[in-house]
């Protein structure tokens, strides 16, 4: 298991440069477990290698003015396990583009970027992937649904969940496919199985690997495949935006 870095754009010696100098020497006291697997201006061959390649772990700095970026950005999310992705643009202006295309991008770089940047975002991503696959063991929980069959559910997959009313020790998941059934469970056991898993309010918990959009004027927070928010209550909003970060 290792978390594969790739890069798709124009600038193939700054930015692969910067990033294996931090896999090499970072905060840790040896090397991160991770390896630049692909450096390419061609969004076609990204794409085509990370679905190839979909049950692995990656980092990817797309940069969004090359032919094919959203399309390869798009594929890749539903087909890739795990990416963290981050996307290059001279300005901010493909931003509503990438929310509007449920891209859930991790962050946006504006040219020219300084090397700290480069180097806290692999750091972050590095530490998101410890945790999704060293600490939670094979990335899965299992549960009882309605008709007392056993399921083995992936923590990925998981979009949101909500307790339903009248139905003690009961709650209804979502996953991103679109399926929801039945659990025998609640929301403060479930809230123990990974720290990505978040209680907007009492009723409802979300995935925060799986957020498009934080609305926080509206206090609603968009989810990856759903056009329709979910309420965050006030006292929420200021810890959800910092987990967010």
């Amino acid at each position: 298991m290792m978390l594969k870095v790739v890069f798709v754009g124009d600038d193939q010696s700054a930015y692969p440069l910067i990033l294996q100098n931090r896999i090499e020497i970072n905060q840790t006291n040896s090397m991160y477990d991770a390896q630049i697997v692909l450096i390419t201006d061609d969004t076609h061959e990204a794409e085509n290698y990370l679905c190839e390649h979909s049950l692995n772990e990656f980092f990817v700095i797309l940069d969004l003015r090359l032919p094919g970026a959203f399309e390869c950005a798009r594929i890749a999310r539903e087909q890739v396990q795990f990416m963290t992705l981050v996307v290059l643009d001279k300005d901010d202006s493909q931003l509503k583009r990438c929310v509007q295309e449920g891209l859930e991008i991790t962050s946006m770089w504006q040219e020219p970027v300084v090397d700290s940047d480069i180097q806290n975002e692999l750091d972050m991503a590095y530490k998101k992937y410890l945790k999704h696959f060293g600490k939670h063991g094979d990335g899965y929980f299992a549960s009882y649904d309605n008709n007392n069959v056993k399921r083995r559910i992936k923590l990925v997959d998981v979009l949101w969940a909500e307790v339903l009313t009248g139905k003690n020790r009961h709650i209804l998941l979502h996953e991103k496919s679109g399926v929801t059934f039945e659990l025998h469970m609640n929301l403060k056991k479930m809230e123990g199985y990974t720290d990505d898993f978040f209680r907007i309010s009492r009723s409802v918990l979300v995935n925060l690997q799986n957020i498009t959009y934080l609305d926080k004027k509206n206090h609603l927070v968009y989810m990856e495949n759903e056009s329709v928010g979910l309420e965050v209550s006030g006292r929420k909003i200021k810890k959800i935006t910092d987990s967010l970060k």
